[in-house]
């Protein structure tokens, strides 16, 4: 079974990443989240639930790193 894509580029460089930088949200949760204790379907949860800001670009969820904070 392959791995979902993930931009792999973004975690590499994560010290430049800033906090309002918007992210996909696999990539959201592999930054936010190490211990993978959080998916990228659980942050569309907490988005659902409006717990979490996501934004809807080109069918594409994104989120920042500071809306995970709040």
């Amino acid at each position: 079974m392959t791995p979902k894509h993930t931009n792999m580029k973004a975690l590499d460089h994560q010290r430049d990443v800033t906090a309002d930088d918007p992210l996909r949200l696999a990539v959201a949760e592999k930054i936010a989240f190490p211990d993978g204790s959080m998916t990228a379907a659980g942050l569309r949860r907490e988005a659902v639930s409006d717990r979490l800001r996501v934004e809807r670009i080109a069918g594409k969820d994104y989120t920042t790193l500071e809306a995970i904070k709040r």
